[in-house]
């Protein structure tokens, strides 16, 4: 496979591999979650609603720059056409 560094790099945080993905961890033989307290320790005080936002910022950038005729771009800013019923569905 022919992957440059910065790609494997990448990779690598996004399969969990970079210790500042905050995952469940393997201990003494089994997955674990971690608490709300390890997590906070681990991201040294950062925001993750405020990182969570800026991601979907950075999307919707993304999703602007896009051609016109790309699917995501696509679902964006099609409109949407019919109603749909309230409420819960009727037993048949």
């Amino acid at each position: 496979m022919f992957l440059t560094n910065g790609i494997n790099l990448k990779k690598n945080k996004f399969w969990g591999k970079d210790p500042n993905i905050y995952g469940p961890k393997y201990e003494d033989g089994e997955w674990k979650s971690r608490t709300n307290r390890e997590l906070e320790e681990l991201s040294k005080g950062e925001n993750i609603v405020k990182w969570i936002k800026g991601q979907r910022l950075s999307w919707l950038g993304h999703l602007e720059r896009m051609e016109e005729d790309r699917m995501p771009k696509k679902m964006f800013t099609q409109e949407l056409e019919g109603t749909r019923r309230r409420g819960r569905p009727m037993k048949e």
